[in-house]
């Protein structure tokens, strides 16, 4: 197993268990469709049931499935859902083959439970998502500093705030362009306080700042200085280049 598949399940193993849930729900749905009983399962199918999480475990450790899971939007969960549940049919059928068991299951029960894994595993992961994004709104927050030209500022802020899940709160903007503006609470871009460039030093020493994040900013020796120093003291700098 690569590095790269292991963490991308361990990293999301709350969706990792969720997907088996909506593995054993969705079965216990396509049982009840099928024999029109619930709960009671015949000896066969409890086999097939533990090859479909079998299969299930294989596809979600050595697939993409979970991969950058918490930025996607529903459109994009709604088709990496649905490439998750048919990678998982079509090796169990052919796993059916293969063994020359398929005669004792019906293609039917594959269907219902397919379209049910589909319908579950979709929900829960949409729901599940939602708790996380909430849990880490609760949590203690990276507050971070934004330092870039004004016209880039606008844009730069969108693009941070844009990541639901990253646990960021933007506590000021620095306009690296502008080292006069006046800043104060009345003066803010996208309801981001303006922090004049002079008192940034001062600032950074009465408040908490976890992070800076660069777009664009080529200032003065100054500020290079102040990020030398902001660098020395443990705070994380990110330097991007986007222009919009």
């Amino acid at each position: 197993m690569s590095n790269n598949s292991k963490s991308n399940w361990t990293k999301h193993l709350d969706f990792f268990i969720s997907d088996l849930l909506a593995v054993v729900a969705s079965f216990f749905v396509a049982n009840a469709l099928m024999h029109n009983i619930w709960g009671r399962v015949g000896n066969s199918y409890q086999v097939l049931l533990v090859v479909l999480i079998i299969f299930d475990l294989l596809v979600a450790i050595f697939g993409a499935s979970y991969r950058n899971i918490l930025r996607r939007d529903r459109y994009r969960e709604l088709i990496s859902m649905f490439i998750h549940v048919a990678t998982v049919a079509v090796l169990v059928i052919i796993a059916l083959f293969g063994l020359k068991i398929s005669a004792s299951y019906s293609r039917l029960f594959i269907g219902y439970f397919s379209i049910s894994f589909f319908l579950v595993g979709y929900a829960f992961r949409i729901i599940l998502k939602r708790i996380v994004r909430l849990r880490i709104l609760k949590s203690g927050n990276r507050r971070m500093l934004v330092i870039a030209p004004k016209k880039y500022v606008a844009q730069t802020i969108k693009g941070i705030r844009s990541d639901y899940y990253s646990g960021i709160s933007l506590s000021g903007v620095i306009l690296s362009d502008e080292e006069e503006n006046s800043g104060g609470e009345e003066e803010c871009i996208e309801n981001v306080p303006v922090i004049p460039i002079k008192e940034l030093e001062e600032y950074i020493k009465t408040n908490i700042v976890d992070e800076i994040v660069m777009n664009g900013a080529e200032g003065s020796a100054y500020l290079s200085e102040l990020i030398d120093d902001c660098l020395n003291s443990g705070v994380t700098v990110h330097s991007v280049n986007q222009r919009f």
